[in-house]
């Protein structure tokens, strides 16, 4: 069994960002947020709040929105930009673990025929149920589903080094350098 980062990793770019480039396309109006998001980015960047509550303002924009319909209709668009490598490397049992929003990634989940572990964001407000699902939280997930080893992990961050290290093999990602070298932790 392997499991795989999502966002930079499997898939080209970051698909939270991607989705709502998109929603902006579909819907100009969503622009009148802006304000709100980069204010509350600003207040992350500056270390004044946690990602989560960053996380939980920038999705404001799902309450003008059918998010699932549209996270439906936006992998239609970008399934393409899974990366060639990760379509090979997929085996049937393997896992999603991305700090996305599940609803978001649910879909191509389904469509790679791969079990999904994400964070569970209400698609209607954009509320948190639970962590965000990164770092140390991804090994907990995977021990609430009953795992708690696997053959392969695959990541393009540092931030994954726990799911890297429980692996048997790790291996860091680096898609536009076209790279994927294995994982050496630091002693």
């Amino acid at each position: 069994m392997t499991v795989f980062d999502f966002d930079k990793t499997i898939f080209r770019t970051d698909s939270t960002v991607g989705f709502w480039k998109y929603c902006i396309r579909r819907k100009k109006s969503l622009l009148f947020l802006l304000p709100k998001q980069g204010f509350y980015g600003v207040l992350y960047g500056l270390r004044c709040i946690p990602l989560k509550k960053f996380k939980e303002k920038f999705f404001c924009f799902f309450k003008h929105i059918d998010a699932e319909a549209w996270a439906e209709e936006y992998w239609q668009e970008n399934e393409k930009d899974v990366m060639p490598w990760a379509r090979d490397a997929i085996e049937g049992g393997d896992w999603i673990v991305s700090a996305s929003p599940e609803f978001l990634l649910r879909p191509i989940a389904d469509r790679l025929h791969m079990y999904l572990l994400a964070t569970k964001v209400d698609p209607k407000t954009g509320k948190f149920d639970g962590e965000n699902c990164k770092g140390r939280e991804k090994i907990k997930r995977l021990a609430e589903v009953g795992i708690f080893k696997w053959q392969k992990a695959y990541s393009d961050s540092l931030s994954d080094t726990p799911i890297l290290s429980v692996a048997d093999e790790g291996f860091l990602v680096d898609n536009k350098k076209g790279t994927i070298l294995p994982f050496r932790p630091s002693v």
